[in-house]
């Protein structure tokens, strides 16, 4: 093993304990799911005067948001630690900053780092960014100003229709596709580039614009990351304005890094939650629904105690895994609801604990280890066949690093520091299984970071390893994926079509999902909860009463 001792670790949820008392026979709304949609779902609901309970199956509220305290007292995103896409309207409106989120940065440069001391720096400013790559390829420097700048017009277009199609979500109307066949407003010659791009691989697409391996590699990470896909695969290309299409304060593209970890975000919904008269109990897994004439009546738990519900919220992703069994009760033939088969995640989650930074570690930033697409595609392809890469590609960031712009002392930099890592390309099915490679993994991790950043494996003395498997079982993340879909053009029919039922389930009255697998899509954003809660509350009659 790379490290010496295992450190005691904690998740900022243990502060907030579910509130003691017996719970009600029946609730106005029932949300099952803790994650930060589900919360934002139970908060907007008991906001507007509902008797709300949440129920989550594991001991932490938050789902992939999870806040962990190393053992030097560190504190670090135990999974998800940036974002990119949170709703602003559910920041504002549920008063979260007030609450205690609140972000640390909320503009991220990202740079990436080539094994030959070469990194291209991506920051909010184009010119800056050009400027970068000036030393490295001036032709590349001069087209990726000026793709870029299209690319945003694209990323603008997309987040103002994923605005009007969630008011469609919230809606009566049915139908409505995830992405659309081109977003609105947009000119003829970036409607063909969107096009263009909703069908073409980000490889591809990348090697005929760019000479750079480096550029091209940094683009592409952010094309699959989360998604077991090759850069290669048709459609990936249209991620790259996807990934920019979110907002921090009026910038575009910007990403956020939260104060406290991640955990402070399902920290300040609880406490939103509570606030308006809101409950919650976690270690709660909802094992059966329960409808009756067409409509939802209760939930049943594992305990086989019974609550229920004038309306209930399935707030997770592969939810019609637990919708099978009512579904196939209320039409008696056991083969005509099918779910889809979940697919299985391949990202995995490394939390180190570090003696003092890495020498090459300078500034407050998003770190990529992708050299090139020929990198991403060695990692990718052994993953087909349920083995790990021997160099996988990651994306790094240092959270108790100062910002760049604090003077400081040698003296004053923390001794002990930590590395959050998001590790792509790890098979939930490993060949040989998780428990007997998972020292022969971090080593190979360990010496990756330690060629991008000379130094960095001597510093570790302990950490946390989450592999898929972990995910699913420690922090209820359904196969251990993070996103549940592969937003491409091949997988665009069925996507939309499951989509396209809305919030609103067609099969049973009162019952509404809002999980990752729903508009607008995976990652830590929020709106899918703000969204079932207006549709419920706006069946019931209730919107905009408080």
């Amino acid at each position: 093993m790379i490290w010496q001792k295992q450190p005691q670790s904690t998740t900022a949820q243990s502060a907030i304990e579910s509130p003691k008392g017996e719970l009600k026979p029946r609730y106005d709304v029932i949300v099952v799911g803790g994650g930060t949609n589900g919360l934002s779902c139970a908060a907007f609901a008991a906001r507007a005067g509902k008797s709300v309970l949440l129920l989550e199956a594991t001991e932490n509220l938050g789902g992939a948001c999870q806040t962990l305290a190393l053992a030097s007292g560190q504190k670090i995103s135990r999974a998800a630690h940036l974002i990119r896409h949170f709703d602003t309207r559910t920041i504002r409106k549920l008063g979260l900053a007030r609450k205690g989120f609140r972000f640390e940065t909320q503009s991220l440069p990202t740079i990436a780092l080539g094994a030959d001391g070469a990194r291209i720096r991506f920051d909010k400013s184009l010119t800056a960014t050009g400027g970068s790559l000036v030393d490295i390829n001036e032709r590349d420097a001069e087209r990726y100003l000026v793709l870029h700048r299209k690319i945003e017009k694209i990323a603008r277009a997309i987040g103002r229709d994923a605005k009007r199609r969630a008011r469609d979500y919230a809606g009566k109307r049915e139908g409505a596709a995830l992405w659309p066949e081109s977003p609105k407003g947009l000119s003829r010659s970036l409607q063909a580039l969107y096009q263009e791009l909703a069908i073409s691989s980000i490889g591809h697409y990348l090697e005929r614009e760019f000479e750079t391996p480096l550029l091209r590699g940094a683009i592409a990470f952010d094309a699959i990351l989360g998604r077991n896909l090759s850069p290669y695969w048709p459609g990936t290309a249209v991620n790259w304005p996807i990934a920019l299409s979110g907002r921090m304060k009026g910038v575009q593209g910007a990403i956020g890094l939260p104060s406290e970890g991640m955990g402070s975000l399902p920290l300040a919904l609880v406490r939103a939650l509570l606030r308006h008269g809101g409950t919650f109990r976690t270690e709660r897994k909802v094992t059966r629904l329960i409808a009756e004439a067409g409509r939802i009546k209760a939930v049943e738990l594992a305990s086989g105690a019974t609550i229920e519900a004038g309306q209930v919220v399935c707030a997770f992703g592969g939810a019609d895994a637990l919708l099978q069994e009512l579904l196939v009760a209320r039409h008696q033939t056991p083969g005509l609801f099918m779910p889809p088969v979940l697919p299985k995640g391949t990202t995995a989650k490394l939390n180190l604990e570090l003696e003092g930074l890495p020498p090459g570690v300078t500034e407050r930033a998003r770190y990529l280890i992708s050299p090139s697409l020929e990198a991403i595609e060695q990692a990718f392809v052994p993953s087909k066949y349920g083995r790990f890469s021997p160099e996988p590609v990651m994306e790094v960031i240092f959270p108790g690093l100062q910002k760049a712009t604090r003077k400081q002392t040698s003296e004053e930099e923390p001794k002990r520091q930590a590395a959050s890592i998001i590790i792509q390309f790890a098979p939930f099915d490993l060949e040989g299984g998780w428990d007997l490679q998972r020292d022969r993994f971090i080593a190979r991790c360990a010496g990756v970071l330690d060629r991008h950043l000379p130094g960095f494996a001597s510093r570790i003395v302990g950490g946390e390893l989450l592999t898929p498997p972990d995910l699913e079982e420690k922090l209820g993340i359904m196969g251990g994926h993070w996103h549940f879909h592969r937003p491409v053009i091949q997988s665009q029919a069925e996507f939309d079509r499951d989509h396209g039922r809305g919030i609103r389930s067609r099969e049973v009255e009162g019952l509404y999902l809002c999980g990752g697998d729903r508009h607008p899509g995976a990652g830590v954003r929020g709106t899918s909860g703000r969204l079932a809660a207006e549709a419920l509350l706006k069946d019931a009659g209730k919107i905009g009463t408080k």
